[in-house]
Order: C-alpha cells, then structure tokens, then sequence
C-alpha cells in the first residue's frame, strides 16, 4: 500500500486545495494530510491563520479526500511527522518551494526514503490562498 503525505496550512478550504488533495490521493492508496499548527504558520508566513487549527482539520477532512488528517509539526523542519508517518511519497503543491528545498534537504540526510512530487497548479491566477485572503479582508 503506498501511502501519500500532504502539507499545508488550509486557511478556508478552496478548489485549489481540493484539487493539490485529489492529484496527490491519485499518487498512492491513502493520502494523509498534515495541517499546519499556528505556531508553524506564523513561523513560515508571518502571520497567524484566520481559523483555528482544530477548525482547519475538521474542513479538510470534511471536504476533500483526505484518508487522515492530522496536525503537523509545531516547529518548522524537525519532520517528526514524516519519522510517524512513513510515507512512500510526499506531494507538494506547485508553490511550495521553500518546502522543496527543506525537504529535499532532509531527504538526503535521512534513513527514512521517500519521493517528492511537486503537483501541477490549478487556475493559480485566481486559485491562491493568497489571492483569496485579500478577497476575505
């Protein structure tokens, strides 16, 4: 059974989302989803989420195809959640480059092996979280 793991913040679930969770459930038989915890938005984005992490994993996992949802790691590039979740790959959204890099870093230190795939962009003009925070404010 190949198991996926996806990252993100989540922040008002978009057809953006569902669609980088669809390709990524595409990839493999269960497709977990790590929910980043506030103190790790702030950390990466400068800022704090509008709904509460609790909130963000009950969107997800009510409306995309999630198998699990579960919160990831409170500190940036420790990757305690991939040690748990074992995964055979981890799918990544088109934007996530800063991810790419760390993880491709981690990658070639680690015991645990794994794949990364970046995943295509679905209408990235109007589908980005952070064109859609501007349209909530």
């Amino acid at each position: 059974m190949k198991k996926v793991l996806a990252f993100g913040v989540f922040d008002a679930i978009h057809d953006g989302h569902k669609n980088f969770l669809e390709q990524a459930k595409k990839l493999g038989d269960e497709l977990v989803v790590a929910v980043a915890p506030d103190e790790a938005v702030i950390q990466i984005k400068k800022h704090s989420p509008k709904f509460t992490l609790e909130r963000r994993i009950k969107d997800v996992t009510d409306k995309t195809c999630a198998s699990a949802v579960i919160a990831g790691d409170t500190t940036p590039g420790k990757w305690q959640i991939i040690k748990n979740v074992s995964p055979d790959i981890i799918a990544l959204g088109y934007d996530q480059n800063d991810l790419l890099n760390t993880l491709a870093d981690f990658k070639r230190t680690s015991a645990k092996k794994f794949e990364i795939i970046k995943l295509k962009p679905y209408k990235p003009d109007i589908m980005h979280s952070s064109i859609n925070d501007k349209l909530r404010d």
